[in-house]
């Protein structure tokens, strides 16, 4: 099975290339990466561009399409579009994979499933001291396990007020980026006996760290692009794909990502956070699956 890993970025080349060598390193090599490119300036492109002049496993795809306010979910799907891989592996251009990051992801990879795995926050100050230079010679495992008691975030901020959300946070934020082999099987074991609702009610659903099949994703056809700046595209697609009959899956302690620092840019409240919640819950109440404007009527932006 090959994935495709879809990485969505927006003017963070620093970020972008510590991410991109991230993934140098995994222990799975038969992959490709596609960076869906939300309109960043030219530095960016450049930065890939070094990158295919480096020694590396995977092909290197730039999707890029013009600036027009945030349009996380159009440009995945113009990345997915390009995409060749049988699994679809999400990230932002802010994670850093673990080495054993897609061969996780693609050990529990099954037709129907939906993977979700999770990510520790990294602080802002620990967040500027990682270069590319740094990840290329010790590793980002490594390094966060030598900085363990300084490098998280002190402070997490669920998107939403349920102090489950806020729980879940503080857990993640402890135990979220410690690879063990024995806790994931605990996890999936308690997940497994789960019947499918509630499978995707106590999985760890992150728009930065999940994958599921090309064939379902297609099915869905992407993220709806009816989302504006507000997001909420990541929860309402995970609605449809959950429509579509799939199950959700932890890779929760193997799967493990690490999140370099940046302010919060989603919101709360508001009336694009209202807009937003209301088609995910016309999605729940119709049990849609495909989206009217997705990925088949994508028909703008470029390969770079």
């Amino acid at each position: 099975m090959k994935a495709s890993v879809i990485i969505t970025t927006y003017n963070k080349p620093t970020y972008l290339a510590m991410v991109l060598e991230s993934l140098i390193s995994q222990t799975h090599r038969d992959f490709e990466v596609v960076v869906c490119d939300d309109g960043s300036r030219d530095d960016t492109h450049e930065v890939i561009a070094r990158f295919r002049e480096r020694d590396r496993p995977f092909e290197l795809l730039h999707y890029w399409h013009e600036d027009s306010s945030f349009r996380p979910g159009q440009a995945r799907n113009g990345g997915m579009n390009a995409a060749s891989g049988d699994w679809f592996v999400f990230i932002d251009g802010d994670i850093l994979a673990h080495p054993r990051f897609i061969e996780s992801h693609l050990s529990a990879a099954r037709q129907n499933r939906v993977l979700f795995g999770a990510r520790v926050k990294l602080n802002e100050a620990f967040s500027g001291e990682l270069t590319e230079d740094l990840i290329r010679e010790h590793g980002i495992e490594k390094i966060y396990r030598e900085e363990f008691s300084r490098c998280r975030e002190t402070v997490y901020s669920p998107v939403n007020d349920k102090w489950t959300d806020a729980v879940n946070g503080k857990f993640m934020q402890r135990y979220g980026a410690t690879r063990s082999p024995v806790a994931a099987m605990v996890w999936t074991g308690f997940c497994a006996a789960l019947p499918r609702p509630l499978k995707w009610k106590t999985a760890f659903k992150t728009g930065s760290n999940f994958s599921a099949g090309a064939a379902i994703v297609k099915r869905a056809n992407g993220f709806d692009e009816t989302f504006g700046v507000g997001g909420g595209e990541d929860g309402e697609f995970f609605m449809r794909l959950f429509n579509a009959g799939a199950v959700a899956w932890p890779v929760l302690f193997n799967a493990v990502a690490y999140h370099l620092y940046h302010p919060d840019n989603w919101e709360r409240e508001g009336e694009r956070r209202n807009a937003a919640l209301a088609i995910e819950r016309k999605t729940v109440r119709s049990g849609k699956v495909r989206c009217e404007s997705g990925l088949a009527e994508h028909d703008y932006g470029v390969l770079r």
